[in-house]
């Protein structure tokens, strides 16, 4: 149990050494449906950090060919009507292409994914995505995200049931009006988990 302890600090200091940048603390924003959805402002970002928790019957290995499953993603992605592989480095790292629809009048935007796959010894998978936006050259009407750095966690619980964070800190570059930032950091992961869910339990 301390090793597991251990672990987990390491992993935050590593999240947060890689962030660079002071945060505040984690407000809950939504509570509904067994789902939670918590903001907190992160300096040198206009847009709040969130964080989003469910916990589901399933394993671990589904969620990682869920994951994996990089054509699949748009299925319960919100407003992603493209995702798509570009490059397999290995098992553990993939270059991956995201489209992101927004309402007119705003521009869609897109994203350049490096997707990496990480088991804890303390049995917690990791996935860690950070965009890469010279990777490919920006297409015309669409803005790329020019900072995103995210994770899955998927930690075992009892009776067969896993815990789900996803936790995303991003620049969505340009003018982004307020309802959809909110839409963004709110309801847009709340959706997530919502069809991550369904899709678990087709």
């Amino acid at each position: 149990m301390f090793l597991k302890h251990v672990q987990l600090f390491l992993l935050l200091l590593l999240w947060n050494a890689d962030s660079s940048l002071a945060a505040q603390e984690w407000s809950l924003e939504k509570d509904k449906e067994d789902i939670q959805v918590f903001t907190r402002k992160v300096e040198g970002y206009a847009i709040k950090e969130y964080k989003a928790i469910i916990t589901l019957k399933t394993t671990i290995e589904d969620l990682v060919k869920l994951m994996k499953d990089h054509e699949g993603l748009k299925s319960w992605f919100v407003k992603c009507p493209v995702s798509k592989r570009l490059k397999k480095v290995s098992e553990e790292e993939y270059y991956v292409y995201f489209l992101n629809d927004a309402p007119w009048p705003v521009s869609d935007r897109d994203n350049i994914t490096k997707m990496t796959f990480e088991l804890l010894e303390s049995g917690i998978q990791l996935v860690q995505l950070k965009c890469v936006p010279d990777y490919l050259p920006e297409k015309s009407g669409i803005i790329r995200l020019p900072r995103m750095q995210a994770k899955w966690m998927f930690e075992p619980k009892a009776n067969g049931m896993v815990k789900i964070t996803q936790q995303v800190l991003a620049d969505l570059g340009g003018k982004v009006p307020g309802w959809l930032v909110n839409f963004a950091i709110v309801e847009a992961p709340f959706e997530t988990l919502s069809n991550l869910r369904k899709e678990i339990n087709k």
